[in-house]
């Protein structure tokens, strides 16, 4: 017979997998906030990214089709926009914009920005 688990051994077991997944995923968006030089990659934005927070967003979110479950927690995974595209009233979280990688090299190659209009899409660039 195999002896029995610790108490609250699988717990801690989850939790560390979570600290170390948060570790790669803290990693990874702070790779990718370099490799954009702490800019918003959105063509055109002005937002003063010292006076608003910058942030690293997943390319394909859970919401948008993917699985946080599988992301590899690279650079790639991931592109910089200021809290105003990330999460503002017209955003990739507000469905609004979409931002859509143009190579297998993801957030490391070129992006195309499109955003949501009364006429459809339109493309606001590439970054």
């Amino acid at each position: 017979m195999f002896p029995k688990p610790s108490k609250g051994s699988a717990r801690a077991e989850k939790l560390a997998l979570r600290a170390q997944i948060e570790r790669l995923e803290a990693r990874a968006k702070l790779s990718a906030k370099v490799r954009d030089g702490y800019q918003c990659r959105v063509p055109g934005c002005t937002t003063d990214t010292k006076v608003w927070r910058l942030e690293s967003a997943h390319l394909v979110d859970k919401g948008m089709g993917g699985d946080h479950g599988t992301h590899s927690h690279q650079r790639s995974d991931y592109v910089s926009c200021c809290l105003h595209h990330h999460q503002g009233r017209r955003s990739l979280h507000s469905g609004d914009l979409k931002a859509i990688p143009l190579t297998a090299e993801g957030g490391d190659g070129p992006v195309q920005w499109q955003e949501l209009r009364e006429s459809g899409w339109t493309i606001l660039g590439v970054s």
